[in-house]
């Protein structure tokens, strides 16, 4: 047993100041500091506004835990605060209750915590002066009454008061030593009740009722309320559709039209420096909430009338999609199915804005809008790419003769239009033109050499030929050109050189292959080498995200430049490759395994999403989504 003998009957909203000093009444002690060193293990000179090392009370006192429990929820501030910090800075003030302050520069936060609440004078009210001390036999200072924004008391309307009316003596001393024992000044004037009424903000009444509720709610975590405050913010158009810019000075001027500055100033709200750069940065910021407690209750009652309302609203945000869900109409003029609504896909490219990209499967015209209209106006686009159908019948109508302007008038374009189109097959047309002059040039030029050379490689030509024949015999008629050049690789590719046309005329048929693409079937035969790599990729999912560059990688080389050179005549190639790429939310997630083992390997010993946001950049990027799952995550981890 302890040198604590007994320990005072704790009344309803009894502040802990009033606690210390009823103790001392009936401590034999004349000091206050040895009191205080007796009770908490310290000798305090400052008040003691937070209570500290409350275990050395329960350990002399023999009784559980509850005791310390009971002192923080029902006789201190820090209920009211709790929600506001963060994990640690929560660990930190627990252990400051149980035992001791840690030395982590909790004093100043205390200190801001408590200028933006209490008032700097403790306070009375007369009529529950009388009341306690007819009841209880003594007067003891009450909690509720510190809130700087009351000014009288609650439940009677009368004004607060914190000195005698008559000697204008303070109630109560600078460190809390000295404080009312009976209805009486410390020097022993009466207080008599206050007849005279004030009235109290309706306000202010229900202000106080949600403290009331944010004390109350033992379980509200600062993560709990910082979700709850983006989700409102989303639905109410104070988030970037992307999710990285909240439009802060926005809110702040319609929370201010909607309160009055004169409001805000009566609960100790400083418009002037909320404005200030640095305050508006550090809003939103969970580690910084606890700076700013007033502007995010009165930001809960903005959005749903109390903080009881706030934290019973079970709203989800969700940013309406842009251009809608389709279908959407194809405006291609030649199209079959033209201004019907045939096209069900539509691409969204995010940006400073949205870009919506439109594709008709029956003509592969793709057209896009800008923006997030609000009301739907599909009159109003532009094209991207007219699509195969354009293309294919351009084609069809040059061949036949017909000229640019009555192409384009058969089209319903314009002849400017009709060339653009037309360029890569007139250029290819020309580049073929140009090869096959070329061989017959250089065929010439040949036939001549070995007539030239007949007579004096003779011997040489006619020793190749013949192992050319031997090669063919053993090998067999079913060789390829390939197997009877590897026979002997020299002789084959001289006889090739001097004398091509007996090779010709030797060697097994080979199938003819065209130079020129084929425009029709390319996309086809594009789509099929396409639709075979992909899913051997996603089945065996690299390190990187999937991107273009890595399906690039598993196709041949000149894939890549056909996709580049003609991508107005691969529509459905092109579709594939959008569709097969990876998200960034679903690589982020699937990434998260590398991130584990790399903490695993680090000298880290708590995981955080900012620890994770700093060593990987592509995690501040992710949506909310993907942050609410990567912090179930982190918490699973660090609980492990």
């Amino acid at each position: 047993m302890g040198s604590i003998i007994s320990f005072p009957s704790m009344y309803p909203d009894e502040d802990f100041r009033s606690i210390l000093f009823r103790y001392q009444l009936r401590s034999p002690h004349v000091s206050y500091l040895k009191i205080r060193k007796e009770l908490l293990g310290k000798a305090f000179t400052q008040m003691i506004i937070f209570p500290e090392n409350l275990m050395s009370i329960t350990t002399q006192l023999g009784v559980s835990k509850d005791f310390i429990l009971n002192v923080i929820d029902n006789h201190s501030f820090y209920p009211f605060f709790r929600p506001f910090v963060n994990r640690d800075l929560h660990n930190d003030f627990t252990h400051k209750f149980y035992f001791s302050e840690p030395s982590r520069g909790l004093s100043s936060i205390t200190k801001d915590l408590e200028k933006q609440f209490l008032a700097e004078e403790i306070r009375y009210c007369s009529s529950c002066l009388l009341n306690d001390y007819e009841v209880y036999g003594e007067v003891y200072l009450h909690r509720t009454h510190q809130f700087s924004f009351l000014t009288v008391c609650p439940v009677h309307e009368i004004p607060l008061i914190h000195s005698c009316s008559i000697c204008n003596v303070p109630f109560v001393s600078d460190n809390a030593n000295l404080m009312l024992i009976e209805p009486k000044c410390p020097n022993g004037h009466d207080i008599i009740e206050d007849n005279k009424s004030e009235w109290l903000d309706t306000f202010k009444y229900e202000f106080l009722d949600d403290i009331q509720t944010l004390m109350e709610a033992k379980n509200l975590s600062l993560n709990y309320i910082f979700q709850k405050l983006m989700v409102n913010l989303g639905n109410r158009g104070y988030i970037h559709f992307k999710g990285g810019t909240i439009y802060k000075k926005n809110l702040i001027a319609d929370v201010i039209d909607f309160y009055g500055r004169e409001v805000l100033g009566e609960l100790g709200l400083n418009i002037n420096e909320l404005l200030r750069a640095n305050a508006i940065t550090n809003l939103f910021v969970p580690d910084q909430m606890r700076k700013q407690i007033v502007f995010y209750i009165l930001l809960m009652r903005f959005f749903s009338g109390s903080v009881t309302n706030f934290l019973k609203q079970d709203e989800s945000y969700f940013f309406p999609l842009p251009f809608g869900l389709g279908p959407w109409v194809c405006n291609n003029r030649i199209c079959p199915f033209f201004n019907q609504k045939v096209i069900n896909k539509c691409k969204r490219k995010v940006h400073e804005w949205i870009t919506g990209y439109f594709t008709c499967e029956h003509c592969g015209m793709t057209y896009y809008r800008k923006g997030f209209p609000s009301v739907e106006d599909e009159s109003r686009y532009s094209i991207e790419t007219m699509g195969s159908l354009f293309t294919h019948k351009a084609i069809i109508y040059f061949e036949s003769g017909i000229n640019i302007n009555q192409i384009a008038e058969l089209l319903q374009n314009n002849r400017r239009i009709v060339r653009k189109y037309l360029k890569p097959y007139r250029m290819e047309l020309q580049r073929h033109l140009m090869t096959m002059e070329q061989k017959n040039a250089h065929d010439e030029i040949l036939q001549v050499k070995l007539e030239v050379a007949a007579t004096t490689q003779k011997t040489k030509l006619e020793l190749c030929k013949e192992t050319v024949l031997e090669a063919i015999r053993i090998l067999g008629e079913g060789a390829s050109r390939p197997q009877i050049r590897r026979y002997n690789i020299h002789r084959y590719d001289w006889i090739m050189k001097h004398d091509r046309v007996w090779m010709e005329c030797h060697l097994p048929a080979r199938r003819k292959m065209s130079r020129m693409l084929n425009l029709e079937t390319l996309d086809d035969e594009m789509y099929q080498l396409v639709s075979a790599v992909v899913p051997k990729i996603w089945e065996n999912l690299p390190q990187k995200k999937i991107t273009k560059k890595e399906i690039l990688k598993e196709l041949p080389s000149y894939v890549e430049g056909r996709l580049r050179q003609y991508s107005d005549y691969l529509p459905k190639t092109i579709q594939l490759m959008e569709n097969s790429l990876e998200t960034d939310d679903h690589y982020l997630v699937r990434n998260f395994p590398h991130v584990v083992d790399w903490f695993n390997k680090s000298r880290y010993k708590k995981l955080s999403l900012k620890l994770i946001q700093n060593n990987f950049k592509s995690y501040k990027k992710c949506s909310l989504s993907v942050i609410q799952w990567v912090e179930g995550q982190i918490d699973q981890i660090n609980n492990s």
